[in-house]
């Protein structure tokens, strides 16, 4: 398992610092603890804000991050969107955690929220939302190594 970061609180979770509702979650990817799970459209996303990239490549090259393989992400897309399985538009991400296996999101997109944990496409063990440090537990129950 692991976990993914939502476009949409990249800036925040990388950029924020101590003040950070993410700095637990960071500090976690950071020393090896859990890794960040990338790939899809989501690369796409990434790489339109040049800083957060950055990073995510530096994470990968660290072994710290993983790339799921491309063609399995876009199989999943494709197969959630024909099953009309998501409220937001947001398929892409589920796809990405039925593909890496990551069960933990940081967004603040409600919709996406409610479709990460959806037991219809997301069980075994369900998706769980990281949204603020309260929700530290979270780290150990649903991250691991790269």
């Amino acid at each position: 398992m692991g976990i993914i970061i939502d476009v949409n609180i990249a800036l925040k979770f990388f950029f924020d610092g101590e003040k950070s509702d993410f700095l637990d979650a960071y500090d976690a990817i950071i020393n090896g603890q859990c890794c960040l799970h990338y790939g899809g459209k989501l690369v796409e996303e990434y790489q339109k804000l040049s800083s957060v990239w950055k990073i995510i490549l530096q994470l990968d090259r660290a072994g710290r991050a993983k790339l799921a393989p491309k063609q399995t992400v876009e199989k999943e897309t494709q197969y959630l969107i024909q099953k009309n399985a998501c409220i937001s538009n947001d398929c892409h991400i589920i796809a990405l955690a039925r593909a890496s296996g990551a069960r933990l999101l940081c967004s603040d997109d409600v919709k996406l929220g409610e479709d990460f944990k959806n037991k219809k496409w997301i069980d075994k063990p369900r998706g769980k939302i990281y949204k603020n440090a309260t929700h530290n537990k979270l780290l150990k129950k649903r991250c691991n190594k790269c």
